[in-house]
């Protein structure tokens, strides 16, 4: 029975003026180009796409935060800078005091680099209020 069919589609590609190997060299050429011209187009969406992540990642800022104003700044993200007066761990948890004009808080969570009294730092954090006290939960910290 497939014979049959295989002789029947042979003769029918026999009449219609096409050989069997040439029609399948067209439907070959036919799906590559097909594929070529879709990678092309993906190719193009990733770049322009890219693009604009960076072109709009420029624009946005992230304000640098004066200790002494970090109540006007609840639930914001923001970036403080100060020298580190006084640090505690306890498991995972980091506690960190800095302190540029006046002292904040810091609390970091996870793994965080080695920090000592006296370092120079810049924490960018969403900036909470615990129990009647602002502080700034970090999201990254790095010695300058």
């Amino acid at each position: 029975m497939i014979q049959c069919r295989a002789e029947r589609l042979r003769q029918y590609w026999k009449y219609s003026g096409f050989s069997y190997p040439t029609l399948i060299k067209q439907t070959r050429i036919i799906l590559v180009v097909k594929e070529k011209t879709l990678l092309q187009i993906a190719l193009a969406v990733s770049v322009l796409g890219t693009l604009l992540l960076f072109l709009l990642s420029q624009n946005i800022e992230i304000d640098q935060a004066m200790l002494n104003r970090l109540d006007d700044s609840v639930d914001e993200s923001v970036i403080v800078t100060g020298s580190v007066v006084g640090i505690s761990q306890v498991n995972s948890t980091t506690f960190l005091r800095i302190q540029k004009d006046e002292i904040a808080s810091v609390v970091l969570f996870g793994k965080t680099p080695y920090l000592e009294v006296g370092d120079f730092v810049q924490v960018r954090g969403k900036v909470t209020e615990h129990d009647g006290e602002t502080g700034l939960i970090g999201e990254e910290v790095r010695v300058i």
